[in-house]
Parts: structure tokens; C-alpha cells; sequence
């Protein structure tokens, strides 16, 4: 629908515009919970383009207020995985990592391979991405799916997220809201841990059984070929 306003923005709202759902992956295979978790440690995971819009600088600013804020022993890691798009910006978020120190591992892991992505995100607790805007998030699905909650912003169409206790979709203003959300996760025993993920699971599994979308794709090109 936020593609379709875009559209209609640029075009005039007297075009017609066809609008399908995506199609996620309904042949995913789950393999259970294996992780544990225990209070005051956090594994934290990203995977996008390295770029401006995907916002990595925001999520590295966020950690650096909680370095700042918490005293060890907090056991708490970044991995950053995707591809370096934008090599000035990778620089800049190079040197805010600097700036954190050791208070918080932080390691940039790479592009991988699609096919691998559930199996990555599974071994983490929870997945950031405060992304500038993305019209779905395909990785968003998959952070679902591996059992991961997600802490996103609220430029996608994965909302109210709160309520079904699979994560936190957050605006971009209310910085002090993230902070508060990898505190919630951070201070999880392995129980409610367990519950949480679970949920993600059931959520995602959700949205792969609910493929309403492969039909809009269908009368979206039967609308077409009829003209």
C-alpha cells in the first residue's frame, strides 16, 4: 500500500494500480529452539545493505548510549552481516564502533548466502534494523521465523508488533524508546526468553501459511492480460 501512495503521488490518483502482497518462502524448514539466554546477556544481530537508509548508524549510537549507561558483567554482542554498498558511510559507522571500545563486541560478519539466513538468525536473540523505510523486509520474515523478535522502526509494514509480544516497531524519533527495548530483551531470563521466541516462530509461521498474496499476484496479472 505505501508503494501504491508513492505511485499515486507521482502519477495522480486517476491511474489504476494493481497491488499484491510478497510472496514469502512457504517451504521453510524449523528446527526448535537451541539457544538459551540468561539476564543481562543479549546476542544482537543486523543483516541489510551497509547504506544510509538501512540506518546502521542509528543502532550503533543506540549501543553506545547503553555502553555508556550499563556496567558489566553485561554480556552483550553485535554482528553486522550484508554487503558494504556505501563504503564512506561503512567508514563512519567504522568509527562509531571505535568510539564504543570493548564494552560491547561488535563484529562485521559479511555478506552471506540467502539460503542461510534463517540458520544465522536463529543463533541470536534478537534482530535491529531502525530501517529509514522498507516496503516489506523480507529479512524482517525470516528474523520471525528463526525465533528472533525484531526491534524495528515503524517505516515498514510490520506494526504493532508490542502487542503480539514478537518485538518493538518504534519511530526513529524516540531514540530513548530502542534503549528501552534492548533493556526489555536484555534483562529476559531463558523462560520468558523461550515464550518470546516462540512466538516470533508462530508469528512468521503465520505469515508463510497466509499466502493470500500468491493469488493477488495471480488476478494482478489476469487484470492485465484482460485489458
Amino acid at each position: 500500500m505505501l508503494d501504491k501512495k508513492d505511485i499515486n503521488n507521482v502519477f495522480g490518483g486517476n491511474i489504476k494500480v494493481w497491488t499484491a502482497g510478497n510472496i514469502v518462502n512457504n517451504e521453510v524448514e524449523l528446527k526448535g529452539i537451541s539457544r538459551e539466554k540468561k539476564i543481562g546477556e543479549l546476542k544482537i544481530v543486523t543483516l541489510s545493505r551497509i547504506s544510509k537508509i538501512k540506518n546502521l548508524d542509528y543502532s550503533l549510537n543506540i549501543l553506545k548510549k547503553i555502553a555508556e549507561s550499563y556496567e558489566l558483567p553485561n554480556e552483550i554482542s553485535f554482528d553486522i552481516y550484508g554487503p558494504i554498498e556505501d563504503g564512506e558511510y561503512w567508514e563512519e559507522c567504522s568509527s562509531l564502533i571505535n568510539k564504543i571500545g570493548n564494552t560491547i563486541s561488535i563484529n562485521y560478519k559479511g555478506p552471506i548466502d540467502y539460503n542461510d539466513v534463517i540458520n544465522v538468525l536463529s543463533k541470536y536473540h534478537i534482530f535491529l534494523l531502525p530501517t529509514q523505510g522498507e516496503n516489506f523486509g523480507h529479512v524482517i520474515q525470516e528474523a520471525f521465523l528463526a525465533g528472533c523478535p525484531v526491534i524495528i522502526s515503524n517505516k515498514t509494514p510490520w506494526v504493532g508488533l508490542k502487542d503480539l509480544q514478537v518485538g518493538f516497531d518504534i519511530p526513529l524519533e524516540q531514540q530513548d524508546d530502542y534503549f528501552s527495548a534492548i533493556k526489555h530483551y536484555l534483562l529476559m531470563d531463558s523462560n520468558d526468553y523461550k515464550n518470546a521466541s516462540l512466538k516470533a516462530i508462530e508469528y512468521g509461521m503465520e505469515k508463510v501459511r497466509n499466502q493470500g498474496s500468491i493469488m493477488e499476484h495471480i488476478e494482478m496479472f489476469d487484470n492485465e492480460m484482460n485489458k
